[in-house]
């Protein structure tokens, strides 16, 4: 029974989301400045709502359903009155460069992270990019937001909540890894240094470790695996980049006592919005859009969070020997 839950969860989430009553308010308009192969993910599907060539913008635009394509990023799209709000998937290196005319031109922002390419351009000093471009959304009363998807859904939101209860944290190891066969064709930006490209930048993991051998013509499964060690216990978050295919919550106490849950909706005494099937954007989407609309969205991420997810991809760079970027 809990596998066709599952199936049925995965195909609203992927495949066809059921119709859902829409909060008060006229729909938000969104433009995106690049083809991005993580648009459709991250805001196309979940909202149900350009660019390495033309005909690769043709095609993206025709199989998304997006009237109004450019051959590259274009700032008439940012000057279209229609336009609400600014999703920026560019790459890394452009993503200061591009949020910074959306919130000229008046449009709220969701930059990928992280939102700036260097912690110089980050550290919270008068003339930094961060801070240039936090003050400049507030002054024009607009919304400004570093996504991080997965922190929005209920899953990484009940393993927070059971760290609270088992005491301080010791040490935390975390993995993140993709086979190197997905790196490649349009995904090659995502190892370009000059774009701001590399693990850290991109998935946020700092080792290199040699693959297993490949068993036939399977390949190698994603590592998403996580360990947070307290001072009375353990949590170890399964899947928690996409939860909602999957996911467990293992709690280790002192005393051997061992437990698994599951959160893919928040308890209703909480009064939360969501659905089993909702993918951690769209619990994403909805937060962002809760803000925009002034209501009290389920979680936030504020300037200090986008300051410190760049200062600390920067403290590992130095520590681990890379060096810092330029």
């Amino acid at each position: 029974m809990s596998s066709l839950i599952g199936l049925k969860r995965c195909h609203f989430a992927f495949l066809s989301a059921p119709n859902v009553d829409s909060e008060a308010g006229p729909p938000l308009k969104f433009g995106i400045p690049g083809a991005a192969v993580i648009a459709p993910a991250a805001l196309i599907t979940p909202a149900k709502s350009m660019q390495t060539d033309i005909k690769r913008a043709e095609e993206y635009a025709k199989k998304y359903g997006i009237s109004n394509m450019g051959e590259k990023p274009d700032i008439k799209l940012l000057d279209d009155p229609s336009i609400d709000c600014i999703y920026n998937p560019l790459p890394n290196g452009l993503h200061y460069e591009w949020t910074m005319k959306a919130l000229a031109a008046g449009k709220h922002v969701l930059p990928e992270k992280p939102s700036v390419d260097t912690a110089e351009e980050a550290t919270p000093n008068p003339n930094s990019t961060t801070r240039r471009m936090f003050d400049l959304a507030e002054r024009k009363c607009l919304i400004l937001f570093e996504v991080f998807h997965y922190r929005f859904h209920p899953a990484i939101q009940r393993a927070k909540a059971v760290l609270d209860s088992v005491g301080a944290i010791k040490s935390i190891y975390a993995t993140l890894g993709f086979p190197r066969c997905i790196i490649g064709g349009d995904n090659y930006i995502r190892v370009k240094y000059d774009l701001g490209g590399g693990a850290m930048m991109d998935y946020g993991s700092h080792q290199t470790r040699r693959p297993s051998k490949r068993r036939g013509f399977i390949p190698p499964w994603p590592d998403i695996t996580a360990r947070v060690t307290c001072e009375r216990g353990s949590v170890e978050p399964f899947n928690f980049v996409m939860p909602v295919i999957y996911h467990s919550i293992t709690v280790c106490l002192e005393g051997g006592t061992v437990r698994t849950e599951e959160a893919y909706i928040f308890p209703k005494e909480s009064r939360r919005k969501g659905e089993d099937w909702w993918t951690t954007y769209r619990y994403q989407l909805g937060a962002f859009v809760d803000k925009v609309r002034g209501r009290t969205p389920h979680m936030w991420l504020d300037r200090d969070d986008a300051v410190a997810n760049m200062e600390w991809i920067e403290k590992i760079y130095d520590a681990s020997g890379v060096g810092l970027r330029p």
